[in-house]
């Protein structure tokens, strides 16, 4: 698709004039407000759920993800993040080589301190068969790769809220039942940054999860010795924050492993367009995807036109 800039300009131009402002800015806050909606949903899944994404290397899909990642990465205090060349194609791809994955689960109170391991061996012995006849229909050659795995969905007690957490095994005895509780403890420390050792244990679900590894396809890396300064094919005109720059656009066509990018930039993927913002710097890792590197210092945000 080729973009229209008239019909652009037109549409942002109705919202530029009730905010009183530039085309260009008010382009560059639509997308500020874009990013921010994406760094709450990240931090949804991850500071959220007891992780730090700065101990973390994000990896960016979708056919915006190079538009917007430098600057939701920087929000989110990360240095880096990989941009894949198929970012546009992503999802289809995991799809096509990822695992076969199915749970099954069933809801049954236990209580630790009441603990009845007959109902819980026929809970297990339950998901065991719902998995064993999801496995037996699969088309798929052999079993050698096969795993199942347990979790339960528990809480303190009397607790309004409970968390997912993974079992070494089924409960079958006392000691499998103090390894759930001390598991329960260290993820409700890493969830919430407390816990109670002495505090009985509620149980409202029970989950299994089947997975069947698939073959996946041959990566080919390039050897990369050292990097270079890559040649722009062209240069157009950028605005960021501050105003309009002079950026250069790379065809990745003719980028190499090794080949450092210095923003601001613009490099053309036929499936995504990696804008590289003033204070970042993109490298062409050896698989052929770009590794940017964010400045955290440098907190100018824009947008490419």
């Amino acid at each position: 698709l080729t973009l229209d800039t008239a019909a652009a300009e037109q549409a942002i131009g109705s919202v530029a004039a009730t905010l009183g402002q530039s085309i260009q800015a008010t382009a560059l806050d639509i997308i500020r407000v874009a990013n921010e909606s994406m760094v709450q949903a990240i931090q949804e899944i991850t500071v959220r759920e007891g992780t730090d994404p700065r101990d973390c290397t994000i990896v960016a899909g979708g056919g915006a993800a190079g538009l917007n990642m430098v600057e939701i990465v920087r929000e989110l205090g990360v240095d880096s993040v990989l941009i894949p060349r198929t970012a546009g194609g992503l999802s289809a791809t995991g799809a096509q080589f990822s695992d076969i994955v199915t749970e099954a689960s069933r809801s049954d109170y236990q209580h630790t301190r009441s603990f009845d391991f007959d109902r819980c061996a026929q809970v297990f012995a339950s998901l065991d068969t719902e998995l064993a006849g999801f496995a037996a229909g699969l088309d798929v050659p052999g079993t050698a790769g096969q795993t199942i795995t347990y979790s339960i969905d528990a809480r303190y007690d009397q607790q309004v809220w409970e968390i997912n957490v993974p079992l070494r095994g089924p409960v079958t005895d006392e000691a499998s039942l103090l390894d759930l509780i001390e598991e329960f403890h260290r993820h409700h420390r890493r969830h919430f940054a407390v816990w109670d050792a002495t505090a009985d244990v509620e149980v409202l679900s029970w989950r299994a999860r089947l997975s069947l590894a698939m073959p996946k396809p041959p990566l080919e890396a390039a050897p990369v010795s050292q990097t270079r300064a890559a040649t722009a094919t062209s240069f157009r005109e950028a605005y960021f924050d501050g105003g309009p720059v002079k950026a250069g656009v790379f065809d990745s066509r003719y980028l190499r492993p090794g080949d450092q990018i210095n923003g601001p930039a613009v490099i053309e993927e036929p499936t995504t367009t990696v804008v590289l913002y003033p204070g970042s710097t993109a490298m062409v890792t050896a698989l052929n995807n770009y590794l940017v590197t964010v400045d955290q210092a440098d907190q100018s945000t824009g947008e490419a036109q």
